[in-house]
């Protein structure tokens, strides 16, 4: 038989210096092979039941996870925490206490309940005072479950809701009690559509929307009341494609937002919508089947800083995403690309980083990188390359020519690399340009050793005269 440990924990809060003591949390904690405590932080796993522990006890987190038992009255009597997280414990709504949290409900910021099998708000979460962050994710709530009067107890303080579960089949109508709320996630719902008010009472405070594995067929309109958001993400929202892109917000909406990811929503063409954003600088399209980026789309994204396109189908790079002046920040992994010529990148001269990891490239022309004068990493990871590129050569002469002292970073990792007397173009480069510090990341194919290793001890002994072909 399992034998049990727990907590019925209880603690002071001492202040010293405007900080909570935390000392108590861990002290005489017993051992056990289901619980453990460091750094104020208690985790436990694999419980049946709750015996209590007597001595009092202020944590920052009481973490219990992939466990089964019931959460009585008096299991929190001798607690308190800053976060408390009840995930995958077979919860349901009659083995949650009404008073199970009343000794938190001054200090509990976080509750933590995702994963159970709940069907309604818990009551015992309005006790709490000053609740922040609500994490009921994976949880059968229908959409009529989520209870006026709780919202309306914790709406003036609660600012991160995270809720989902396919018996969410319309927008609960009560949420218009949370008028802190400043991050919503919203995952594995069965919405088809949201109301043009769907977000009021929270319209001008919040700043982070996430909405993921929905039945929606369209962007929806209610964004476009969300005056001070900052971050959308509308992911794996299958059934919108290209048309559901096309909702009608006009420029000079949404004036703060600055990060979109529109990954896996079906669509084949960067959307228009982009366009509206005027503050934009994130632009994530992963997981989408882009047929062609045309100069019109790029247009739209033109304000963005970093650009992802991992996992969409590119045999190339897309000579429109030069179009993009300001991008800094270039990722084309897990795409099937084979080639990156000479004139792909020339216009992207404000290009720090990029990134073509898992794409099938067998060539890089050695000019490919002579005008990227701010490229300080490249990671080629899992290509078909066999021979550091060329173009590594161009890239270093580039930033030579600047005049500045610079890092540049080249990942090659798991790559079939040869290390051998024809690398010594590299090591005459290196020398050659003193200002330019340069590392790579990886193995050597044809020697036990990493290619760092064996340009800083072998290529020295080389004869001089190599040439990069």
């Amino acid at each position: 038989m399992i034998a049990f440990v727990w907590l019925s924990l209880c603690g002071l809060i001492t202040h010293a210096f405007g900080q909570t003591d935390y000392s108590s949390c861990c002290s005489n904690f017993p051992d056990s092979s289901f619980c453990g405590c460091e750094n104020a932080v208690i985790q436990c796993h694999g419980l049946i039941t709750t015996p209590s522990l007597r001595q009092d006890r202020r944590c920052r987190v009481v973490d219990i996870r992939d466990s089964s038992l019931p959460i009585k009255a008096y299991d929190f009597n001798h607690i308190q925490t800053d976060r408390l997280i009840l995930s995958n414990n077979n919860l349901n709504d009659s083995n949650i206490n009404p008073l199970a949290f009343n000794n938190m409900k001054g200090t509990l910021k976080e509750l933590v309940l995702s994963n159970n099998s709940l069907t309604a708000l818990p009551a015992s979460v309005k006790e709490l005072e000053h609740l922040e962050l609500l994490d009921l994710s994976g949880n059968p709530i229908a959409s009529n479950n989520f209870d006026d009067d709780i919202l309306r107890d914790i709406g003036d303080t609660l600012i991160d809701l995270k809720i989902g579960g396919p018996n969410i089949t319309s927008w609960p109508s009560s949420f218009y009690h949370l008028q802190a709320l400043q991050n919503l996630t919203i995952t594995e719902s069965h919405f088809t559509l949201l109301p043009v008010d769907a977000f009021h009472g929270f319209q001008g405070t919040l700043k982070e929307l996430t909405i993921q594995h929905s039945q929606l067929t369209s962007v929806p309109l209610a964004v476009a009341r969300l005056r001070y958001l900052e971050v959308l993400r509308f992911d794996d929202n299958y059934n919108v494609g290209d048309h559901g892109m096309r909702a009608p917000i006009v420029p000079g909406l949404l004036p703060y937002l600055y990060n979109v990811s529109l990954q896996a929503d079906n669509i084949t063409v960067f959307p228009q919508i982009l366009g509206s954003f005027e503050k934009l600088q994130n632009v994530v399209l992963d997981r989408n089947r882009l047929k062609f980026v045309s100069d019109e789309s790029a247009i739209a994204v033109n304000r963005a800083s970093t650009l992802s396109l991992r996992d969409s189908g590119l045999t190339r790079i897309p000579e429109a995403i030069q179009r993009i002046a300001a991008l800094d920040a270039l990722d084309l992994s897990n795409n099937k690309i084979h080639s990156v010529e000479t004139k792909d990148l020339r216009q992207l001269v404000s290009l720090k980083s990029l990134l073509f990891n898992n794409n099938p490239i067998l060539y890089m022309s050695p000019n490919a990188l002579d005008n990227n004068v701010l490229l300080d990493r490249i990671e080629l990871r899992s290509t078909n390359l066999t021979k550091v590129p060329c173009a590594i050569r161009g890239l270093m002469a580039a930033h030579s020519h600047t005049g500045r002292s610079s890092t540049i970073t080249v990942d090659l990792q798991f790559n079939r690399i040869q290390c051998t007397c024809e690398l010594q173009w590299l090591y005459a480069a290196i020398t050659s340009m003193p200002s330019i510090s340069i590392t790579f990341e990886g193995t050597c194919d044809t020697i036990v050793m990493s290619i760092q290793d064996y340009i800083d001890s072998n290529l020295s002994s080389c004869p001089s005269g190599g040439q990069c072909s």
